[in-house]
């Protein structure tokens, strides 16, 4: 179950506190990322959880995996 996705284009997102609060910073994720998503449990209850080859990662609903990722693999 473990798919990849590319980046579309550049967007930014505002990064959560340990609590999920939403902080004042800002993080761009830039066009041409690979994120994989293998159903890991999300922290905040979203949708889904991507991550990237960094460790980083982001919890998105489908809506916005479909709009703003290519399916790779």
């Amino acid at each position: 179950m473990n798919s990849k996705y590319k980046v579309k284009k550049d967007f930014e997102i505002p990064l959560l506190d340990e609590d999920g609060v939403p902080t004042e910073e800002y993080v761009t994720i830039k066009k041409g990322e690979i994120y994989s998503y293998d159903g890991t449990y999300t922290l905040c209850g979203a949708e889904l959880r991507i991550t990237n080859e960094n460790g980083f990662f982001l919890e998105i609903n489908r809506d916005s995996l479909e709009r703003d990722f290519n399916k790779i693999k």
